[in-house]
């Protein structure tokens, strides 16, 4: 989850490993999307220049992945 951007303690996963495994698989990196979409909407005017900021190229988004190393995602069974 880490390579995509997530923070797995933020995460309370609800399906099983598979159904889990699928889903991370069909998802987007949140790295990627937050990095185009800090580019991407002041560009099209959607939002004034200068008031979106991006947590990667500060680095205050690796830091907060490396915070999570060793902690996992909180897990509910599941009936299947």
């Amino acid at each position: 989850m880490r390579f995509q951007g997530m923070l797995s303690t933020s995460l309370e996963v609800v399906v099983s490993d598979t159904d889990f495994g699928h889903q991370l698989g069909n998802s987007m990196s949140i790295n990627v999307l937050q990095r185009l979409l800090v580019s991407l909407l002041p560009a099209a005017g959607l939002s004034p220049p200068g008031t979106l900021q991006d947590p990667w190229l500060s680095g205050e988004a690796q830091q907060e992945l490396i915070a999570t190393v060793g902690k996992t995602v909180k897990r509910r069974r599941t009936s299947s």
